[in-house]
């Protein structure tokens, strides 16, 4: 539930205030902003070259209300100056979730939003844009916290950030995470490079399978420095087209996990177009993953 509308496509001022607040180093991120010559007031006094303050005033309005389950996006233009080139006009979608990933009911305990499943909901997004292919590297935004942030690329083109908001940042927009218990994450999706990226892609239909899939989990003991985007493209490149689908499901550090390395879960959904695949051909393949992962990075099956 939102009480004050997070998007509005009237709003394109805003106050230089709020903009300075969101970054360490405004040029680092926001770029430099449009001053207007005349000005209504001194909070309408710049174009918005960013629509993540917009959405930390919405959910501070929220949370001031005791209304602490928030998913709330905007869908907007911004404008920057962009060092003597011509001005920029950016379409973006920024999103912003607190509380509980579920909803809450007697057989499933809550979960907070963490980085996993933002991470999951952006990356569903961009594949619903048609876009494939994500890389997946550290965070450059001074807001965002950088253990828990990451930037995604596309064909070598920037296309989103996401991660948690730094809770000092959070604070300038009167939002104390301590006191909340809870933190704030947030993504900012570039829309305008992403239609340039899928301009000339066309939509290709695949047919229903007629044969049975195959499904293994498997869990392995892997390095905390080795990500899981070059994981998954390594097995992608073993299994070939019989791997229809592999998915992270689960991810723990604890005791029986030794310093510095996780154990991360992975779904593996085999299928072939022309027949069923039988359990020793399924067998081969997974074989085929281990020896794989343990060659090229030591990686241990638990």
């Amino acid at each position: 539930i939102v009480d004050r509308p997070a998007c509005s496509n009237k709003i394109s001022f805003t106050d230089p205030f709020h903009l300075k607040a969101l970054c360490e180093n405004r040029e680092d991120i926001l770029g430099e902003t449009i001053a207007l010559l005349n000005p209504q007031n001194s909070n309408l006094s710049v174009m918005r070259s960013s629509l993540i303050p917009q959405l930390l005033l919405t959910a501070q309005f929220n949370l001031s209300r005791q209304i602490k389950q928030l998913k709330i996006f905007e869908l907007n233009k911004v404008f920057a100056n962009s060092h003597g080139l011509p001005k920029l006009e950016r379409v973006r979608l920024s999103l912003l979730v607190v509380g509980n990933a579920n909803n809450l009911n007697w057989k499933q305990k809550s979960q907070q939003y963490g980085f996993f499943e933002l991470k999951g909901l952006v990356t569903d997004l961009c594949n619903m844009l048609g876009l494939d292919n994500l890389h997946f590297s550290e965070s450059m935004n001074t807001c965002l916290v950088k253990q828990e942030s990451q930037t995604i690329s596309c064909s070598s083109k920037v296309i989103a950030d996401y991660g948690k908001l730094k809770p000092l940042i959070a604070s300038k927009f009167n939002i104390d995470t301590i006191e909340l218990k809870q933190d704030v994450w947030i993504a900012d999706i570039d829309l305008a490079e992403i239609i340039e990226i899928t301009r000339e892609d066309k939509t290709n239909y695949l047919p229903v399978p007629k044969f049975p899939s195959t499904e293994r989990d498997l869990s392995f003991q892997i390095s905390s420095g080795i990500q899981h985007d070059l994981i998954s493209r390594h097995i992608a490149d073993i299994c070939g087209e019989d791997l229809s689908e592999l998915t992270l499901i689960d991810e723990y550090r604890g005791k029986q996990i030794p310093q510095g390395y996780r154990s991360l879960t992975y779904r593996f959904v085999f299928n072939n177009s022309e027949k069923t695949l039988t359990d020793e051909e399924v067998d081969d393949k997974i074989d085929l993953v281990i020896r794989g992962l343990k060659s090229q990075w030591e990686i241990q099956l638990r």
